[in-house]
């Protein structure tokens, strides 16, 4: 299963083939993906006090929490506000129709970020004149970089929450494999 099956419906090009994901430090990080006609970003991460309080709390709520289309949806207004990253969504619909659930937890800040794709360099990082989304999924007007979880299954109703127990197709997408940054 790949992303295309979430997200395909908005995208114009699709590229497959291995990502790679390497460290290249406490708080940098580089990604390749599609071979030299693919993507090559590098990352570098920072903290500051409502980061780390917002991953506190995070880390701090019961997996119910998660969970819950009321809880998440409350949460979606406050992060959004909170970290000042525009309109943010932790429920909602793919534009393929599935429902998805994220679940961020542990966040960093991008602090520094360079990419190309097709060796063409991209702009430098910044917010865009209108926030971009994918259906409900909204793209943070500031980088954040997150350790967590993504689940996403067939056409349920959100408002009755997330239980991934009566799901036929539950894909959940995880970094936690991944080293990451210990210190914030």
């Amino acid at each position: 299963m790949a992303c295309t099956r979430y997200f395909g419906a908005d995208v114009d090009v699709v590229v497959t083939g291995p990502i790679e994901v390497t460290w290249k430090g406490e708080r940098q990080l580089n990604v390749r993906a599609g071979g030299d006609a693919g993507v090559d970003w590098v990352i570098e991460l920072g903290s500051s006090v409502v980061s780390r309080a917002m991953s506190a709390v995070a880390s701090a709520l019961p997996e119910r929490a998660w969970r819950s289309g009321p809880v998440l949806a409350m949460m979606s207004r406050v992060v959004g506000s909170v970290l000042g990253v525009g309109r943010v969504r932790l429920t909602g619909r793919t534009p393929n129709g599935h429902q998805f659930v994220v679940n961020p937890r542990p966040i960093w800040w991008v602090t520094r970020s360079s990419a190309t794709i097709a060796s063409e360099n991209l702009v430098p990082i910044g917010p865009l004149q209108e926030q971009a989304h994918l259906a409900d999924f909204w793209i943070p007007q500031r980088g954040l970089f997150m350790v967590g979880g993504a689940r996403l299954r067939a056409r349920q109703p959100v408002e009755k929450g997330f239980t991934g127990q009566d799901a036929t197709h539950v894909h959940q997408m995880t970094s936690r494999r991944l080293p990451c940054p210990e210190k914030q």
